[in-house]
């Protein structure tokens, strides 16, 4: 949905703090967006990555404490270590 956003350039910049390899789609637009969009009217917003990023790890590693298993920790796992 953000991403919907950002190539109509209603938001210019997407600020995000950890990249997602599993889900995050961040890393796909920079490696694939100017092949798939060589005559568009769409943009490539800003992506920085990283914002408060020790701050959110701690958050993942929180939840993993508490949460012990299932999916949705086995997930904060990928991105937090």
């Amino acid at each position: 949905m953000i991403m919907n956003k950002d190539e109509f350039r209603i938001i210019h910049s997407t600020y995000y703090s950890l990249d997602a390899p599993s889900d995050g789609a961040a890393k796909w637009a920079e490696k694939t967006w100017k092949a798939h969009h060589t005559a568009s009217s769409f943009h490539l917003p800003d992506m920085i990555s990283g914002v408060l990023e020790a701050e959110s790890k701690e958050l993942f590693k929180k939840y993993i404490d508490i949460h012990k298993e299932g999916p949705m920790v086995e997930w904060a796992k990928t991105i937090t270590f």
